[in-house]
């Protein structure tokens, strides 16, 4: 039996509307993923220069109203100028992710109980409120160095300490492994299971 073009038409057409719905659907994904930071986007957008001073394969996340956040672990590039904070996402992840430029005056931070093994500390911008970076304090305190004495943080907390995500998902994952552990042992204590 030949094999004519109509076949092979046949044969590929679910395969590349397979593909294409898939590449559709995590496109999608990358887009909703990278909501508040195109948020930041919007307003401190913008083209990203060598800085003088530079940290690449860093973490942060980034949070807003709502309980969802979006973590960077390893994958982003903070750099320090004269005047501002620059932010990139690495590739292939930044898909959706345009540089982020920030002046130093537009910034305020606090000391945060976001990460449960390490201090952390929260930045807030002027512009953007509604949004909020967190990043390990190490990565605070260079920033406020190399910026020498351009950005001042407060490493002792905030009003907004109370409200800590960090806190919230502590309780959250208790909750869970508790209720995780009651299963199992119900599991492993009923004799056998009948199907």
């Amino acid at each position: 039996m030949q094999t004519g073009p109509v076949d092979i038409l046949l044969t590929l057409y679910p395969m590349v509307f397979g593909l294409g719905v898939g590449a559709g659907l995590y496109t999608l994904v990358l887009y909703r993923k990278a909501h508040f930071w195109r948020k930041l986007a919007d307003i401190y957008g913008s083209d990203w220069r060598p800085a003088p001073m530079q940290k690449h394969m860093r973490q942060g996340a980034l949070y807003g109203t709502g309980i969802a956040f979006q973590s960077y672990s390893g994958i982003l590039s903070i750099g320090v100028h004269p005047d501002g904070l620059a932010l990139k996402v690495m590739l292939p992840f930044s898909a959706f992710h345009p540089p982020l430029f920030v002046p130093f005056k537009e910034i305020s931070g606090w000391k945060q109980d976001w990460y449960l093994n390490g201090e952390s500390t929260e930045l807030s911008f002027r512009q953007a409120p509604d949004v909020r970076f967190v990043l390990p304090a190490e990565d605070a305190h260079w920033i406020q160095d190399a910026s020498r004495g351009r950005l001042s943080l407060n490493h002792q907390g905030s009003t907004y300490a109370s409200s800590a995500p960090g806190l919230s998902r502590a309780i959250a994952l208790t909750a869970l492994l508790s209720i995780g552990l009651l299963a199992l042992v119900y599991v492993t204590s009923v004799p056998e299971f009948n199907f």
